[in-house]
């Protein structure tokens, strides 16, 4: 699992402009756990933590075919539990959409052979 780096604004309560969510461990029983760092304006680290999804979230975590969506709801859930509010998902991003082919040119007419 990639590093999932959020952005935030610093409140009254917490001084924190990022927010950086990595794996921790999985339990099969209660589901997987992370590390949440937070960092402030200077970078530096000003607390971390482990925080598990509930087992309801992890039996509601449903199959997404979008490898970004599963990492929003890992983002959504742990910033829920933990009552921070996040600007926007920095890393991992979506990728780039691939552009269209060009198209075919048409195959050359015959010529008549003399």
């Amino acid at each position: 699992m990639k590093t999932i780096v959020l952005s935030t604004d610093p409140t009254p309560n917490l001084n924190c402009t990022q927010v950086n969510i990595d794996f921790n461990n999985f339990d099969p029983h209660t589901g997987p756990a992370f590390w949440v760092t937070f960092y402030n304006s200077n970078n530096n680290i000003i607390d971390r933590k482990i925080q598990a999804l509930s087992l309801e979230e992890w039996q509601n975590w449903s199959a997404e075919e979008d490898e970004i969506a599963d990492y929003l709801y890992v983002a959504d859930k742990v910033t829920e539990n933990l009552g921070i509010t996040y600007n926007e998902m920095v890393s991992p991003s979506a990728p780039a959409p691939v552009p269209p082919a060009p198209p075919i040119p048409p195959a050359p007419e015959p010529t008549p052979e003399a």
